[in-house]
């Protein structure tokens, strides 16, 4: 029974896997891969419009996804002053939550750039509280530091961060049935090799 159930186990596993390969494949043109070969172990794929974002402003919002499946975003400040970020709140409307992740900076060319990254597990907190309060009028990130800066999260913006999450879910999605279709094929073999069943 244990060796039938787990035939239909590995055979709906890899059913379910490769439609969440083609999902990912399907957004991946929306995605830009990215590898500082000198300085990153891992490359990273970041949306094409935060990428834009990222381009163009001062002081935004980031977020991307490691060859490894990590998922992290960050907090990026430039400016005349040093503010020290402490933290970052994340608003909707009157509701915040509050996140602390580490901090860097650096002084050239006349501007301080201060960054704050977050652990993966914080990130998928504040991408899924953006997510859950698309639909409010008021979204932002305040910085905490010497000076409270507030910075909007815009639409265009939301929706980018919000498909770089759910992405990043069907890819850990992916590595976990992985892992279980290996564990299933193992233990048919096992099983296998003690009755002498032949191989499918």
């Amino acid at each position: 029974i244990d060796y039938l159930e787990s035939k239909r186990t590995v055979a709906f596993t890899d059913s379910v896997l490769k439609k969440l390969y083609a999902q990912v494949d399907s957004q991946m043109p929306f995605y830009q891969y990215e590898q500082k070969t000198k300085y990153e172990k891992y490359g990273k794929y970041v949306h094409k419009d935060l990428r834009y974002w990222r381009n163009t402003f001062a002081t935004f919002l980031y977020a991307y996804i490691l060859d490894n499946g990590q998922l992290a975003v960050q907090m990026h400040y430039r400016g005349d002053q040093k503010i020290n970020i402490r933290c970052v709140e994340v608003f909707s409307k009157n509701v915040f939550n509050r996140y602390v992740g580490e901090h860097y900076s650096f002084y050239t060319d006349e501007s301080w750039f201060e960054r704050m990254t977050f652990d993966p597990k914080d990130s998928k907190k504040i991408l899924n509280f953006i997510s859950a309060n698309k639909e409010s009028r008021v979204v932002f990130a305040r910085l905490v530091g010497r000076t409270d800066i507030d910075v909007p999260i815009y639409r265009h913006q939301i929706r980018a961060l919000e498909d770089t999450y759910y992405l990043a879910q069907m890819m850990e999605d992916i590595k976990n049935m992985e892992r279980q279709l290996q564990i299933g094929q193992r233990k048919i073999e096992r099983y296998e090799a003690k009755s002498h069943l032949p191989h499918p």
